[in-house]
């Protein structure tokens, strides 16, 4: 996936949730993902993964997604 999409991914979370969290619960972040995207589970959980190991975000197991920002 490329940078520039895997950034608007982020920023489409973020905006998404109305006010900066520190923590995206699971649930959250894939109602998202469905609605803007369209995506099915299969490709949200692969989208978490490929961002993940990109270092732009940060999995909590059994809690949620951790946006990392740069500063």
């Amino acid at each position: 996936m490329k940078r520039n999409i895997c950034i608007q991914i982020i920023n489409d979370l973020d905006r998404k949730t109305l006010k900066r969290h520190d923590l995206i619960p699971f649930p959250q972040a894939n109602s998202i993902l469905e609605s803007m995207y369209h995506f099915d589970k299969e490709a949200i959980h692969q989208i978490i993964w490929d961002l993940e190991q990109k270092g732009l975000i940060k999995v909590v197991p059994y809690e949620g997604i951790k946006i990392l920002r740069e500063g």
